[in-house]
């Protein structure tokens, strides 16, 4: 292995774990911004019940990626496993080494199925307020910027599977670099995009035309 592959390799290896990390505190985030618009009980368990689920697929993939099927190089490039991208080869042959069948299908389907419940929580939390139709879809229209997030780590995840087998991962890999960055900002971004339509809804409700100003607008 050259300097520059070695070099780039590592470089990589970090950036997956930095990836990992910051979507896992963009997902946290929002699910907090929720549950500090509530007071009603069954509203700010359900929140923390999908935190704690964020947190835990955060860490998880992190100690995954981490850690590798062969921790003494699970920087390594050329190794297949180490970047969480197994060949069809490893099913042929049983029984089947269950650190070798993690892979980034498994981290991004499961944080797929953390945005959708993401993408749930407003709905959950406006549905029986006392307030206009048009401050609800007010809210849920900011909430509803995290959706792209979910075809671009579908892009990734299948960019990765169709070069799982390529002689020049170091190119080909590009592309799928590129996914995680916009899907890795973007998320950023979404994140605090609810703040604005937030603070919209407080300057309405301040000028009496909501629910009024002592407490939330719960039924």
């Amino acid at each position: 292995m050259t300097q520059l592959t070695l070099i780039t390799s590592q470089t990589f290896y970090a950036s997956n774990l930095l990836y990992i990390a910051t979507l896992a505190l963009a997902k946290s985030s929002t699910s907090q911004l929720v549950a500090r618009l509530t007071r009603r009980k069954e509203h700010t368990t359900a929140c923390g019940i999908i935190s704690v689920l964020i947190g835990f697929w955060g860490l998880v993939s992190i100690f995954a990626l981490a850690i590798g099927c062969h921790p003494s190089r699970s920087w390594d490039l050329t190794d297949r496993c180490s970047n969480m991208v197994c060949a069809s080869s490893t099913f042929q042959h049983f029984p089947i080494d269950l650190t070798q069948t993690v892979s980034w299908d498994a981290i991004e389907s499961t944080g797929i199925l953390l945005e959708m419940a993401l993408l749930f929580l407003p709905i959950y939390l406006v549905w029986d307020l006392q307030m206009s139709y048009w401050l609800k879809a007010m809210v849920l229209s900011a909430f509803a910027f995290r959706i792209p997030i979910i075809p671009l780590a579908i892009a990734r995840i299948r960019n990765l599977n169709v070069i799982a087998n390529s002689t020049d991962y170091t190119f080909d890999v590009v592309l799928a670099i590129v996914f995680a960055q916009v899907e890795m900002h973007y998320s950023l971004i979404a994140a605090t995009i609810p703040c604005q339509a937030i603070s919209q809804s407080a300057q309405y409700r301040l000028h009496g035309n909501g629910c009024g100003s002592s407490g939330p607008c719960t039924s």
